[in-house]
């Protein structure tokens, strides 16, 4: 599961387990919103899945109503959150 370092994510985190007894999931900090975020999560999948593979990948995050400024590489924020990072990450994990 990647996400923003948050509260939320956290709880989310410890929500699964009761809804989905036996399941492995691991919290990968990644803000989409900053192209080295999106690349350095990639890179940490490929360390730890380099070995089994990557079989399913859904790039379900987004925002709206936002106001209109830069993410830091510079691009509109809910442009690069939601399609461009998506772009990337899918771009990164391509390997596995």
């Amino acid at each position: 599961m990647l996400n923003r370092p948050s509260s939320r994510a956290d709880t989310a985190l410890k929500s699964i387990p009761d809804k989905v007894p036996n399941s492995n999931v691991t919290l990968i900090p990644c803000d989409l919103g900053d192209f080295s975020s999106v690349k350095a999560a990639a890179k940490e999948i490929q360390l730890k899945y380099k070995e089994k593979g990557l079989d399913v990948l859904v790039n379900n995050a987004g925002i709206m109503e936002t106001p209109d400024i830069a993410s830091v590489d510079g691009f509109g924020l809910a442009m690069q959150t939601n399609h461009l990072s998506h772009f990337l990450l899918t771009k990164e994990l391509v390997p596995l």
